[in-house]
């Protein structure tokens, strides 16, 4: 069972009408036009100034898992996931076991390495996090860290959740990962790789995962959910600097190579289970370009359009795992990036100077 445990910040007046307010977002049963909309209610903030909307919540730990063959028919194959590898070892955390404002963050260990598993509803976005919080100025993550313990804090900010570790106090925002307030102010998380797929695409993929077993609190987050493609992007951050595609143009162009300062980087799609992944292009000194290969191409009967194949050299990748697995280069892998879902509303407040990735500028750069 999972277990709570106190934490440090204290309880400001809540606002009853914005308690309402939030619970019904967090609850409406396919109405996400309401979470859309909440970002045009007022001007965003540059500074920090969290809303506190309900009193801080306590902290989740020790969260109940079973193995994902025994989840059986509790658990939909087009229910929407947070599906995260570390070390070997794969677990999904279902989204409509994660809705609601006490239950958006789960702290767990995964491979030896202690997460945080988030989702804000308000922004549709999902990140896993390293809770080694190391210092502000060292780039390794492990040295000097601090294994923090983090919860729902009943704030927001720019309508994102705000986090608050038991550890400090220190306020976090969910969406950059970084301290913005308390002891810990200036600090930044590490994100772990992670995707935002389908239970079934999952399950396929990561035979021996394990998966969160928690009561539903909702059952709108599906495959079914996007149907204003319009309203997603995938968001990524690389040496700095924001760029993102939109959900519609991944969709006619499911293998999309740009440049970024001088770098190649591709981002694929899977429309079946609407994972996105960003890759680097570069192999051995040399970029390569990828194509998407034609429907039927691959004999995966698992993964729709499941492959892509370079121009330089004819080798066949799997598109969602850049690993390559026939021709010249079978048995390399691309690197992969970090990047998330998210709102396109909530991904431009955050990052109001991202760049869109658009195919005919991915052409250009060619």
């Amino acid at each position: 069972m999972a277990r709570t445990s106190p934490h440090r910040p204290g309880m400001h007046q809540a606002s009853w009408i914005a308690l309402g307010f939030w619970l019904l977002l967090a609850g409406a049963g396919g109405i996400f036009s309401l979470d859309t909309a909440v970002f045009a209610q007022s001007e965003p903030s540059r500074e920090f100034r969290p809303t506190r909307l309900l009193p801080p919540k306590q902290p989740i730990t020790d969260p109940p898992l079973l193995r994902g063959r025994e989840i059986g028919s509790r658990l939909a194959d087009n229910e929407l996931v947070l599906g995260v590898t570390v070390n070997g070892k794969a677990r999904a955390y279902p989204i409509n076991m994660l809705n609601g404002p006490s239950r958006e963050i789960i702290n767990d260990t995964l491979g030896g390495v202690p997460i945080a598993a988030t989702w804000c509803h308000l922004c549709h976005n999902t990140v896993v996090y390293d809770r080694r919080a190391g210092d502000r100025h060292n780039g390794d993550r492990r040295a000097n860290a601090q294994t923090l313990t983090f919860a729902v804090s009943g704030m927001l900010w720019n309508r994102n959740l705000v986090m608050v570790d038991s550890e400090t106090g220190s306020l976090w925002s969910h969406f950059l990962g970084k301290a913005m307030s308390g002891p810990l102010k200036g600090r930044r998380l590490q994100a772990i790789l992670s995707e935002l797929t389908t239970w079934g695409e999952w399950r396929r993929e990561h035979s021996e995962t394990t998966v969160l077993n928690m009561p539903r609190s909702s059952r709108r987050f599906v495959r079914e959910f996007y149907q204003r493609p319009e309203d997603f992007v995938f968001g990524v951050v690389i040496d700095g600097r924001a760029r993102h595609v939109s959900f519609p143009v991944l969709l006619q162009n499911p293998v999309l190579n740009f440049q970024q300062q001088g770098s190649g980087f591709l981002v694929t799609f899977a429309s079946r289970s609407t994972a996105a992944q960003l890759f680097e292009r570069s192999l051995d000194g040399r970029t390569l370009t990828f194509l998407s290969m034609p429907d039927g191409a691959t004999t995966d009967g698992d993964r729709e359009n499941g492959r892509m194949t370079d121009e330089q050299t004819g080798t066949v990748w799997d598109r969602a795992t850049g690993v390559a697995v026939d021709g010249p280069l079978k048995g390399r892998s691309l690197k992969q990036r970090v990047g998330m879902p998210a709102y396109a509303a909530a991904w431009k407040v955050f990052h109001p100077e991202s760049r869109e990735v658009q195919p005919r500028e991915a052409a250009a750069n060619e």
